[in-house]
């Protein structure tokens, strides 16, 4: 079942293959061979016993009650054994998000923020098995308070803002949950704490064509124009959808565009294809025109993960005149999403936008000041500005 093998390093690992047919490695490090091979054995017994249902012989038990702490975290690691009760919150947070390479960098910064925050109240050292319910219930208060403070996440009160604090939550109850599964802890003490992002009237603004059009004419630079015209008239997500935009994804014979999702593609939803709208194509082809040869991505700067588009974006707005919106990137999108649903049949607006009906009734689709307008028969003359935005930068972009 399970071979032993020796290393360059003069250590030995043992190899087998899981219930799902995949490659397993444990290695033992520099030991003698009969050391080895005895370890070889009761690591056969626990395999059967973890992946069979065969009991587990009595000396495997005895040797895995009196088995080393590196060794029983390492077998706990694979599913064999329960982590030693001696392991600590930091140690075990790392270890999960070590185990969880197949996880996007976007979705790895949101734990290492989760992370933080449970390091610094429950205290580096402290064991999984001390944070009780009550405990987990402190912690989500202590959230709300002055000493969670992080920079835009604070809201008025001084604590993290209401969503910023059940996201935090809901990270905490995922990394619980695997330790509740691997036998570490009986339970998830953050079970029954609202952990699940709600909507926020209170950060909800419309966009409108009228502030984009003169937000744009005091961005200075292509490449940031493009940004906001993604996000305005395309409806991507901004940094991950328009940053993972390559001019491959441009089909300028059909004016169809390929968008990669980051945030879906877990769920099966990674690609979705949709138009080079008139708004957009002006922005579109003025980088184009500007793009060096050989360019991979369309937006070819701000690629690194420490480029914070939202106080760049924020100076532009007030250079404009204008008061930035509350949340910048998202209104943007969510300002295209309830054009596209009001102009379109809502299965083609939820294709386009890349969300469900659920999630765009609850966090995108809203009532504007154009309904009442449009139901009162007032006049809108907002798609004439959208026009003549879109002629103005098309000339520009041809005389680039």
């Amino acid at each position: 079942m399970a071979s032993l093998s020796q290393e360059r390093n003069r250590g030995w690992r043992i190899t087998w293959d899981d219930a799902q047919g995949r490659r397993v490695t444990l290695r033992l490090g520099p030991i003698d061979k009969k050391t080895a091979q005895a370890i070889k054995l009761h690591v056969e017994h626990l395999i059967n016993a973890a992946y069979y249902g065969v009991p587990l012989a009595q000396g495997t038990a005895k040797w895995l009650e009196t088995v080393g702490e590196k060794l029983r975290t390492k077998l706990a690691r694979l599913g064999l054994a329960a982590f030693p009760t001696t392991l600590t919150l930091k140690e075990f947070l790392q270890d999960y998000v070590a185990r969880r390479p197949d996880v996007s960098k976007g979705t790895r910064l949101n734990w290492n923020r989760a992370i933080s925050k449970l390091v610094a109240f429950f205290g580096p050292q402290a064991s999984l098995a001390a944070i009780t319910p009550g405990r987990a219930r402190d912690f989500a208060a202590w959230l709300r308070s002055p000493e969670a403070r992080v920079n835009r996440y604070a809201d008025a009160t001084g604590g993290l803002a209401e969503n910023t604090a059940r996201r935090t939550i809901g990270v905490a109850r995922q990394f619980f949950e695997d330790a509740r599964r691997r036998g570490i802890v009986p339970s998830n003490p953050f079970v029954g704490i609202p952990g699940t992002v709600g909507p926020n009237t209170e950060r909800e603004y419309f966009v409108t064509r009228e502030e984009v059009a003169q937000l744009l004419e005091y961005i200075p630079d292509a490449e940031w124009r493009l940004l906001v015209a993604l996000a305005r008239f395309g409806g991507l997500r901004v940094p991950s959808e328009a940053l993972a935009l390559r001019w491959e994804d441009v089909n300028w014979e059909k004016r169809r565009i390929t968008v990669r999702s980051p945030k879906t593609r877990r769920s099966g939803y990674g690609l979705r294809v949709i138009p080079l709208f008139p708004e957009l194509a002006p922005y579109l082809e003025e980088a184009w025109a500007n793009a060096p040869e050989g360019a991979e991505y369309v937006i070819g700067r701000y690629r690194l993960p420490e480029a914070n588009l939202r106080t760049q974006l924020s100076r532009y707005i007030l250079r404009a005149g204008l008061k930035p919106w509350p949340k910048l990137w998202v209104n943007l999108r969510q300002s295209r999403a309830i054009e596209l649903a009001r102009q379109y049949p809502a299965h083609v607006a939820l294709a386009w936008c890349g969300h469900s009906a659920q999630v765009a009734l609850r966090h995108y689709w809203r009532v504007t000041d154009d309904d009442f307008a449009r139901a009162a028969g007032l006049v809108d003359d907002r798609e004439k500005v959208g026009t003549k935005m879109g002629t103005f930068w098309a000339q520009k972009a041809a005389q680039n």
